[in-house]
């Protein structure tokens, strides 16, 4: 049905059998149906009203007001819902303006030609601005490129302005934020002034800052690896545990500069001033220190791997390489007569024209790879204790490590074997006959990231905590059973009884099951297995001892071969009580100012002084004395019973003073010979 409401005037849908305006029923009679509402009084507010008959309009006084109401009944009698009638008397109005002013307006803009032209107009329009947002394409490209690039040197001035207005002031002072706003634009660098600036973790990779000012400057874990700092100026700067791999510091000045435990390796430190620089623990391995002044440096126990240090400027001065790895290095035509060599690893060394005395070579490890200057002779210890363990049977007797640091000593009995080859820093022993017990003997000094245990990659890789007792106590995986002081080799330590109670999901290609790692040189320790740790500080390195299994059997032959161990080659803290391991009987003293245990074995003690003046203290337990008239001759005799009325007999020794003395509570005699 076709039309509108009578109701409400809504027009009326195609087909719908009631309005959408008022919801009232669409009636099927062609004669439209109206509703009235008669006027009468009807008391509180209601009204009434009658319908009048079928055809008929109800009557009104012309001054009467029409009040209009919804009758309690539809079209067919039915009761319909208050809100029709609300939402006919709203929409009344907006009918009325759409038939009587809006349809007639739009026919008569639809006959309009003048609106089809404007409507053409308009696409026409449309098509003008495309094509021309087209065609400026490129003019647009090159005015944004010159606003950036405006913006972009308005940033590197006020870069430049913020580090040249920090000259001279401690602290950051803006200036890490601007060099790296100028780096990361990959502008030149070269000869900037930050002196006294604290540049602490600052990233330069592979930057170009030649002849820069930057003396004082604190560089602290920064990474300058591949950087160019040729002829720079880094008086007394700090680059400690900095990231230094490739960097070229040819020519710089770097007197006094801090670079201990820095990253140098494969640098280029040729003709650099290192005057009285702390190098110690550094790494300079492949690094060319050719023609570098190396007066009064410090270098003790860093590593210099094939390093080229040939006609560096020593001068015969005092340099320290102490515990330093020189092996396979270059030192030709470097004057060492003044360098402290005491325990240096020179394997495989060119010394020729170092001016090396003999015993400067008697105090470093060496071995027959090791190029001697003329006139010096190879110690016959190198020989004989400097090869490392090797993979196989172990035959039943005395050993001590070539490579492992510090000097490990032990005695072993039947059915051992090395299972894993020696390092500088670990070594592995096996029993494979009996309890099948394997011991490993590790010098930690880094150590993989406790959640995740089994990323072996090198950003998982920490250096190793200052506590790691408490390390392994917190570890997530390992639950600790027991915990006991104890001692081996007469140090003092910590003894722990482990179960692996978790891992993670991930674990290692060389794991055959579940499994956890805990240091990048250790072994895997697998989940549900126990295990003994123990935790040992030996010279002011950290020593752990792991021991596969916690059956009585294998504990104690374990325990056998730890009751034989001596450690040798590492300094003690002055004031440390010091404690015999395999020197009998028990002996204990007070360590004095670097003071180093050399050697030691069942009979025989070894510890000294290297520095100020070198100088050594023995303690012998004599069991067998060679003849005195001709002691170079090998042969042997039992002790006699008065050891004091031997020595005073003997043929080559001139007795100068005598006296009683008490040590450690037992009294003795004191000879000057």
């Amino acid at each position: 049905m076709n039309g509108y409401c009578p109701d409400c005037g809504t027009r009326l849908l195609e087909g719908a059998s009631s309005c959408v305006g008022c919801g009232s029923p669409i009636g099927q009679s062609d004669r439209p149906w109206q509703r009235w509402r008669e006027r009468q009084s009807v008391p509180d507010g209601q009204v009434s009203g009658a319908t009048p008959p079928d055809g008929e309009a109800p009557q009104r006084s012309p001054a009467e007001p029409v009040v209009l109401s919804r009758t309690e009944g539809s079209i067919d009698g039915s009761k319909r819902p208050a809100g029709a009638r609300i939402r006919g008397a709203v929409a009344a109005p907006f009918v009325w303006i759409e038939r009587k002013v809006m349809e007639p307006a739009s026919v008569w803009l639809g006959n309009l030609a003048f609106l089809e032209i404007l409507e053409y107009l308009g696409k026409a329009t449309v098509l003008v601005v495309l094509v021309f947002w087209l065609v400026t394409i490129p003019e647009r490209r090159e005015e944004e490129a010159f606003e950036d690039w405006q913006r972009e040197k308005q940033t590197r001035h006020e870069a430049w302005q913020v580090i040249n207005t920090a000259q001279g002031q401690r602290g950051t002072g803006g200036r890490i934020d601007a060099i790296d706003q100028l780096y990361d634009a990959r502008q030149n660098l070269n000869g900037i002034t930050a002196e006294n600036a604290n540049l602490a973790g600052i990233d330069l990779y592979d930057a170009d800052t030649g002849e820069a000012k930057l003396n004082t400057a604190n560089f602290t874990s920064a990474d300058l690896s591949g950087s160019d700092l040729r002829h720079a100026q880094l008086w007394k700067a700090g680059f400690r545990k900095a990231y230094l791999s490739k960097i070229d510091l040819e020519g710089a000045y770097l007197e006094l500069a801090d670079l201990r435990e820095a990253d140098l390796s494969g640098a280029n430190l040729t003709e650099a001033d290192l005057y009285d620089a702390n190098l110690d623990m550094v790494t300079l391995d492949n690094a060319d220190l050719q023609g570098a002044d190396l007066r009064q440096a410090s270098f003790e126990e860093a590593s210099l791997l094939e390093a080229d240090l040939r006609n560096a400027g020593l001068d015969g001065e005092w340099v320290n390489f102490r515990k330093a790895v020189l092996q396979g290095a270059d030192l030709r035509g470097t004057d060492l007569s003044g360098a402290l060599l005491a325990s240096a690893n020179i394997r495989g060394a060119d010394l020729r024209d170092t001016n090396l005395t003999q015993a400067q070579l008697e105090g470093a490890i060496g071995d027959d790879k090791t190029r001697l200057p003329d006139g010096r002779e190879r110690p016959s210890w190198w020989e004989e204790e400097n090869k490392p363990l090797v993979v196989g049977h172990l035959p039943a007797g005395a050993w001590s490590t070539g490579l492992f640091w510090p000097t490990l000593a032990f005695v072993v009995g039947k059915g051992w074997e090395v299972s894993g080859e020696e390092q500088d820093d670990y070594l592995s022993i096996a029993r494979k006959a009996g309890s099948g017990v394997d011991i490993s003997f590790l010098r930690v000094e880094e150590t993989y990231d406790p959640q995740h245990p089994n990323d072996e990659s090198d950003e998982n890789v920490y250096p190793a905590p200052d506590d790691l007792l408490a390390w392994l106590k917190r570890h997530p995986h390992l639950e600790i059973q027991a915990e006991e002081s104890v001692k081996v080799g007469g140090v003092a330590g910590t003894q722990l009884d482990v179960f692996v109670s978790s891992s993670p999901h991930d674990y290692p290609r060389g794991c055959d099951g579940p499994c956890v790692r805990l240091f990048p040189n250790g072994d895997y320790y697998f989940l549900d297995y126990e295990y003994r740790f123990i935790i040992l500080n030996v010279g002011g390195e950290e020593i752990f001892i792991s021991i596969d299994s916690l059956a009585s059997d294998a504990l104690a032959e374990a325990q056998e071969v730890l009751n034989t161990v001596a450690w040798s080659n590492y300094e003690l803290s002055a004031g440390e009580e010091v404690f015999s391991g395999l020197f009998e009987p028990d002996l204990a003293f007070t360590a004095g100012t670097r003071w180093t245990v050399f050697d030691q074995a069942s009979d025989w003690w070894l510890v000294g002084q290297e520095d100020p003046a070198f100088s050594t203290l023995g303690f012998v337990s004599v069991e067998e004395v060679y003849d005195a008239k001709n002691p170079s001759a090998g042969n042997v005799s039992p002790v006699p019973d008065d050891l004091v009325a031997w020595f005073k007999r003997h043929p080559h020794l001139e007795i100068k003073g005598e006296e009683k003395v008490t040590v450690g509570d037992v009294r003795g005699t004191r000879l000057e010979v």
